[in-house]
Formats: C-alpha cells, structure tokens, sequence
C-alpha cells in the first residue's frame, strides 16, 4: 500500500470539523449518527493514511480493534451508498492535503450559522463545492478564497 503518511490527531481534526463534532464529542461514548458517522470516516482515513495497524489506530482512538476494522468496512460501505458521506471524506481529505503542504489550515475551513454567510462572503470566503448541496442542518462549510483550493470553490449564495 502506498501511504501519504497523516498523523492520527490530524485525521480525527479532519474529521471533527467537517461532521461538525467537538472532540469531547468525537471520544465519547455518544453513538448518534452524526458522532458515529465521524468516527467511522477517521477509522477509515487512519486506516488508508497511515501505517497504523487496527490494533494501533484502536489505541489511538480508544476503541477494541474490531470496533476500527468493522467502522473502517461500514466506512467503505457508506461512501459507497451515502454520496453525502462520500463528500465528506473527501473535504477531509483535501483539509489533510492542505495541512501537510503548510497551507494556512486554521482558515481553511469553518462552519457558520446560515444568518452568518453573506457577512462572511463579504469578507472573502467561499462555500466549498464538495458540500455545496449538503447544506446538514444550520451549518455551512465555508472556504478562504485565496487558498490553494479556490478553484475548487464557488461564490456563497444567500440560503433560501
């Protein structure tokens, strides 16, 4: 397997901000959708970028190892079937590839109320276009224009 070698800390960052956790959220034991869904996108992001076996990626995430080897299949599975999660991972991706090549990661990405999108479109962010349609819930994903994906971007639009 060829690696592009993440830290672990960095994938469940990843993971935090694009499923909207808090990292107390992300190490609970809470099994909402929306917590477990996270959870199962960095079982499967540490399981593809790093060299961690099962029984690492577990220790690092305070979980069993089969708990990480059955989240990383459901993982694959969902991408599969949930072209929403699938979009997901791969914003974390692009968030982990941007962290690694020292782009400015602190302004990269931030959710904000929908009441808050045309103050920030003001100020020079874009909506990122890999979550465009996915809007989930009160949240918007929100991108600086001047970074390195800016072409992958697109104006914000006022929410309906």
């Amino acid at each position: 397997m060829n690696f592009e070698e993440y830290k672990p800390q960095h994938i469940v960052e990843a993971c935090c901000i694009v499923f909207d956790l808090k990292p107390a959220e992300f190490y609970s034991r809470r099994r909402t959708s929306r917590i477990a869904r996270g959870r199962l996108a960095s079982y499967y992001l540490c399981r593809e970028f790093t060299a961690l076996s099962f029984s690492g990626i577990g220790r690092f995430m305070r979980k069993d190892h089969t708990t990480v080897i059955n989240g990383a299949e459901r993982a694959e599975l969902f991408m599969d079937t949930d072209p929403d999660f699938s979009k997901k991972i791969n914003v974390a991706i692009q968030w982990l590839r941007n962290k690694k090549s020292q782009v400015r990661h602190n302004g990269i990405f931030r959710f904000v109320p929908h009441s808050d999108v045309s103050a920030y479109e003001q100020k020079g962010w874009h909506i990122a276009s890999d979550l465009a349609d996915s809007h989930h819930g009160r949240h918007a994903v929100i991108m600086r224009k001047d970074d390195r994906l800016s072409p992958q971007c697109r104006p914000v639009t006022a929410p309906d």
